[in-house]
């Protein structure tokens, strides 16, 4: 049971206070300059920070002088969230930042709402109570759970918010300042061994047969999406926009981004079976939800989610990124062995036979320095010679 708060001594009758002023209703921190005639109210912000103004004159009403207090005292909702929705609104924000980077902006939002302290999200906590120690462990907490790469983007986010919060006086420092962000190792001979991508390959079909959302199941797209990144070297977003349109009598039509070149993979055994595969399960979905089929075939996605949509961008990330964390926490690989989705293009071309004309026309590079960086194999050469060491008497 909670004790009763012991309320503090009456105010003293002020001579000096106006008469038509009622002493005994009057806020704390409220005090009278009898050598002025004003009032002034003394008061602490919700950053901690304490303050001195006046509120009135000698003729104030109480009514006014209660009103100007609870408007000085009042605490703002300066939460991280209610941070963020300031920016949000900033000129700065609606028209001098790019769509594409709008949406990344609050992509790392929502991945920072993720983080709990407590459970409560550390978006949910006051400016005043993020420090640095908080900022460090927050991005330990999303390299392990998310990858390197999305700590650090996170971190960039956070910083951005307590500069603007700085500038416009709702925090005194930025915490993410000098913080030590995950280490990123580019490691341009880095190549997914063969033991690995069909281990987590595998564990990719095993846990996309489990009924969805159940434990450690995964999207059966994931299983999918796995096969044809590395059968014809896709990005993440080739993979994603793949429909029906691409679909040719004798093989799949790739559409490249970022100006590589669009071609065409021959079907083989293995991706005519991801595709036939990828197209019966879209198809019982629909059929199970009753989702019509598009009259278009650029509306019909080869690879859906749970629910028969198109995957989305941040949808698959988030999938991708539970279904390798429990690769790692299985067994399935190492931490050591850990590879982001987008690595698959990387494997692909490095395991393609062939001149550097020959990998740039299936990975759709225009130029042999693109190619340079994701093709990770070696040139095979002959020894120097094979003159028998026997036949020179030696060993």
């Amino acid at each position: 049971m909670l004790k009763k708060t012991q309320l503090g001594r009456p105010r003293k009758h002020n001579p000096k206070i106006p008469a038509h002023i009622n002493q005994t209703k009057l806020p704390d921190g409220l005090s009278y300059d009898a050598i002025q005639n004003r009032w002034r109210f003394n008061y602490t912000d919700s950053l901690g920070k304490r303050h001195d103004k006046r509120v009135g004159s000698k003729t104030s009403t109480l009514e006014q002088l209660i009103k100007q207090t609870k408007t000085l005292s009042v605490i703002k909702p300066s939460t991280f969230n209610w941070l963020a929705d300031q920016y949000y609104k900033e000129r700065r924000f609606t028209q001098d930042i790019k769509p594409g980077t709008q949406k990344n902006y609050k992509d790392y939002h929502r991945l920072l709402s993720s983080v709990t302290v407590e459970n409560k999200s550390v978006c949910d906590l006051l400016l005043r109570d993020w420090t640095s120690g908080l900022c460090q462990k927050i991005n330990a907490y999303l390299a392990e759970h998310h990858g390197n790469s999305y700590a650090n983007h996170v971190h960039s986010f956070i910083h951005l918010m307590f500069t603007y919060a700085k500038n416009n006086d709702h925090a005194h420092e930025n915490p993410a300042t000098g913080i030590y962000k995950s280490k990123i190792i580019k490691n341009t001979d880095k190549w997914i061994s063969d033991g690995v991508y069909y281990r987590v390959l595998k564990e990719a079909l095993r846990q996309g047969k489990k009924q969805a959302r159940t434990e450690n199941s995964s999207p059966y797209y994931i299983y999918l999406a796995m096969e044809f990144s590395y059968l014809c070297a896709l990005r993440t977003i080739e993979v994603r926009f793949l429909t029906d349109d691409n679909i040719l009598e004798n093989g799949l039509t790739c559409e490249r981004r970022k100006g590589s070149n669009t071609n065409i993979f021959l079907y083989n055994e293995r991706l005519r079976s991801a595709l036939d595969l990828a197209m019966k399960y879209r198809n019982d979905l629909w059929q199970q939800k009753r989702i019509s089929t598009p009259a278009n075939l650029s509306d019909r996605p080869i690879l859906i989610n749970e629910s028969g949509q198109r995957l989305t961008q941040e949808g698959f990330k988030s999938s991708w990124q539970r279904f390798i964390v429990s690769c790692i926490k299985n067994g399935t690989i190492t931490s050591q062995e850990r590879f982001s989705f987008h690595e698959l293009k990387h494997k692909s071309i490095s395991d393609r036979k062939g001149s550097a004309q020959e990998k740039m026309k299936a990975s759709g590079h225009k130029s042999k320095d693109m190619l340079k960086l994701y093709d990770h194999s070696h040139e095979v050469a002959n020894p120097v010679t094979n003159i028998s060491l026997t036949s020179l008497n030696i060993g």
